[in-house]
């Protein structure tokens, strides 16, 4: 190995791949979906056109935000982790709530 890459890393290429494969799945999916369905070139590129633009825009939007924010986040951002993580848990425990009380009020309406 050259002496120039003997102290490279690989994880934040692996990190990237990783992440565009994440992020490409939506596009999998509707292109799976929009080819069993047959549609037409023009339809397809438009299609692949929109979900490339939106896919490479939004990257560039959190890029952007990231560097801009990082000044006045890095102080508390275990903190804003904190958060989010405690909203999506309130969110999940809630809709889990209202569908076991779904799952009640069925049950009893089926024994009447």
């Amino acid at each position: 190995m050259p002496g120039c890459l003997r102290n490279v890393s690989l994880r934040p290429v692996l990190d990237v791949v990783v992440l565009a494969i994440a992020l490409a799945m939506d596009a999998t999916a509707v292109a799976a979906a929009r080819g069993v369905a047959g549609i037409a070139r023009a339809e397809a590129l438009r299609i692949a056109i929109a979900f490339g633009g939106f896919q490479a825009g939004m990257a560039a939007i959190g890029w952007a935000a990231g560097v801009t924010a990082v000044r006045w986040i890095e102080t508390w951002d275990h903190w804003v982790a904190f958060g989010l993580l405690a909203a999506i848990a309130m969110i999940v425990d809630h809709i889990r709530h209202n569908a076991m009380g779904r799952a009640r009020r069925d049950e009893a309406r089926a024994e009447r």
